[in-house]
């Protein structure tokens, strides 16, 4: 998230694999598996070593996301399988069957998840904040 963040703050120009390594201390391989699987994402376009924020409407959703919340917090570890799955109220019990996860691991992931505003519990069903469409809108696109 913190390549894409990087990505997201400079949306006039183009960053190059070489900056990016430098600016979080991580090698140019490490930079380019990560824009590789971004890519493969729809999130960003690479060409000749420079990298640039995609025209997609997922990348657009998660740019406005990037701006206005901790996006990571979400999306970190176990987040992203969960949270495309929470686009419709889920019980703990459906999550764990779902995902395959662990009870103290979805836990964790959802007390993360809720502590960002976007997730709610409410009846024993966590849900993605129906105040929060770009959100949704950001679930319904990952899980397509």
């Amino acid at each position: 998230m913190r390549i894409l963040q990087s990505i997201v703050d400079n949306p006039e120009d183009s960053v190059s694999i070489s900056n990016l390594a430098e600016q979080h201390n991580l090698t140019r391989r490490s930079v380019r598996r990560i824009v590789d699987a971004l890519e493969e994402k729809g999130l960003v376009h690479l060409s000749r070593s420079r990298i640039s924020q995609s025209g997609t409407m997922k990348s657009s959703v998660i740019s406005k996301l990037l701006r206005t919340l901790d996006i990571s917090k979400l999306l970190l570890d176990s987040g992203e399988q969960i949270f495309q799955l929470l686009i419709e109220p889920t019980t703990l019990e459906e999550l764990e069957k779902s995902t395959g996860l662990s009870t103290p691991t979805l836990y964790r992931t959802l007390n993360r998840m809720m502590g960002t505003g976007v997730i709610i519990l409410k009846d024993k069903k966590y849900a993605i904040d129906n105040r929060q469409q770009d959100a949704y809108m950001l679930a319904r696109i990952m899980s397509e």
